[in-house]
């Protein structure tokens, strides 16, 4: 019988990096140039096959407005991993990619984190050098990655290398019942506390 191990990723980047995008696009394969700005965060699952056992990914895409930056740490506890999205063509939300990797390290340790540069469909309006990102990548140690959620681009492979580096953890069943009892008390009695 396969084993089910549990994986937390959270989506970190600026707003209109294309978090949102990704994510529907690798769970629905479907792409919307209109969608709303996150607010707070979504939730998304998804049960992955990874041979002999199954994955359950728990994907967390995080607003990216800076009134919500606050909430961050907040998602990434716990996590098994942080995907830093910018946006190619977007030269502050490259640097605030960077300013979400050092947030971040300070404060999870033990966390996969993975940076990903996003829209490789709008190739001819990059700002982001494909080698300037790859040498930060590479200098703070986190894959790197490329992709479109407009036209799918390394989308589907990206996800399944994320979910080959995670590590595999079990949840421990949890020690509380699933149901609280309250007594029904017959006798009531209503006034004021006495020391």
């Amino acid at each position: 019988m396969p084993t089910t191990f549990h994986s937390k990723v959270v989506f970190l980047g600026s707003s209109a990096s294309g978090k949102s995008s990704l994510c529907v696009r690798y769970m629905e394969k479907s792409f919307d140039p209109y969608r709303d700005c996150t607010i707070g965060a979504a939730f998304y699952t998804r049960l992955v096959e990874c041979p002999p056992d199954i994955m359950k990914l728990e994907l967390w895409d995080t607003a990216g407005q800076e009134r919500y930056r606050a909430l961050a740490p907040m998602y990434v506890r716990g996590a098994d991993a942080v995907v830093i999205v910018y946006d190619i063509t977007d030269d502050l939300s490259y640097a605030a990619a960077k300013d979400w990797h050092d947030q971040v390290e300070a404060t999870e340790t033990d966390v996969l984190m993975v940076l990903l540069g996003n829209k490789t469909d709008l190739e001819a309006e990059r700002t982001v050098p494909y080698e300037t990102a790859l040498a930060y990548a590479q200098g703070a140690n986190m894959p790197f990655f490329e992709t479109s959620a407009k036209t799918g681009f390394g989308v589907s492979e990206t996800f399944a290398k994320i979910v080959d580096k995670v590590p595999r953890r079990t949840r421990q069943p949890n020690p509380f019942p699933q149901t609280v009892r309250i007594p029904n008390y017959k006798n009531h009695s209503f006034g004021w506390c006495g020391l």
